[in-house]
């Protein structure tokens, strides 16, 4: 018997659903036979703002929906997603506004930059989400969302 977590085994996740499919597990990853470490990632969909359970390599991609669909993992990512999104969002404009009210000059591209870039070099395999915060930092380092960033926090100075 494999323990698993009392948020993963509680409705609405997994709680009463079956967890083969017809009987068998063949299109499913098992926690002995066939686990998916190092296969499920967490995959950022700009343009749902949101985060999918993805699989690599793509054989694996139906096994990934349906564990998706048993625990809800996109959803629950997402959540997690957004709320440390949200939270370093805070810390950079709290730590603008004390510049402001210090009169120091205010954040630049590359200070942004560096802030994610550290907080992601500190992130531990051991943490809860890990795979979910590297995928934010990942995103937050792009360019465009970098340059939002950015435009966000100056505007209020």
């Amino acid at each position: 018997m494999l323990i698993t977590c009392s948020i993963c085994n509680e409705a609405p996740n997994k709680a009463g659903k079956p967890v083969h499919s017809a009987g068998s597990f063949d299109d499913w990853f098992h926690p002995y036979l066939r686990p998916g470490n190092r296969i499920l990632r967490p995959k950022y969909v700009l343009h749902q703002l949101s985060v999918k359970c993805s699989a690599t390599p793509l054989v694996d991609k139906p096994k990934a929906i349906t564990l998706d669909a048993l625990l809800n993992l996109s959803k629950r990512w997402t959540c997690e997603f957004k709320a440390e999104y949200a939270k370093h969002k805070d810390i950079l404009i709290r730590r603008e506004q004390r510049r402001i009210q210090r009169m120091d000059r205010g954040h630049t591209q590359d200070e942004i930059l560096s802030y994610i870039q550290d907080w992601q070099q500190d992130l531990s395999v051991s943490q809860p989400h890990y795979e979910v915060h590297q995928t934010l930092a990942a995103a937050l380092q792009e360019p465009t969302r970098l340059t939002a960033w950015y435009c966000e926090i100056k505007s209020i100075t």
